[in-house]
Order: structure tokens, then C-alpha cells, then sequence
């Protein structure tokens, strides 16, 4: 039997052309790498498996900043009490 797989909810990202529809960056705890639920990166068979949501918080820096507390576009509370980058397309 494989080990669960852990990961952390980074972002989520509101679809411009979906309403309603968001897509959910994590990254895995064990690695560190992001995963994301959209086409682009489920379909993506390259090694990097990047998307545009992916792309835009690692060119953001984003990731930096949530572990330093500074706000990046906007963060909302979830019911965990974990905080999460709520961010548009």
C-alpha cells in the first residue's frame, strides 16, 4: 500500500470564464512542489507540470510572502483556520 500523499491549500483562484468555478493550488509537504486542479495541469505530461495558476504565484512571490504574514491580493480565513491566497485570474 502507497503512503497518503500530504499537501497544504496555497491559493485559490476565481475563473474568469467559470463563475463559481475556482482552482485550488497546493503544494506537497514532501516536496514542496505545487499541484493544481485545472486542465492545463492535470493534462500537462511536461516534468516541470506547470500552470498559469501555478506560474503566477511563483512569479508573484507569493509564496514568500504568505510564510511572512504580508498580504498578496487578499487573504480570507477558511473554516480550518489555515489562511489561504484568494486570488482572480
Amino acid at each position: 500500500m502507497y503512503p497518503m500523499l500530504q499537501y497544504e491549500v496555497i491559493a485559490e483562484f476565481r475563473s474568469k470564464t467559470k463563475p463559481g468555478k475556482c482552482y485550488i493550488v497546493k503544494k506537497r509537504l514532501d516536496t514542496g512542489m505545487l499541484t493544481c486542479n485545472c486542465p492545463a495541469w492535470i493534462f500537462n505530461k511536461y516534468e516541470d507540470r506547470t500552470c498559469y495558476h501555478t506560474l503566477k504565484l511563483m512569479a508573484s512571490g507569493a509564496l514568500q510572502s504568505q510564510q511572512q504574514n504580508q498580504v498578496i491580493d487578499r487573504i480570507e480565513a477558511v473554516n480550518s483556520g489555515r489562511r489561504v491566497l484568494i486570488l482572480d485570474e
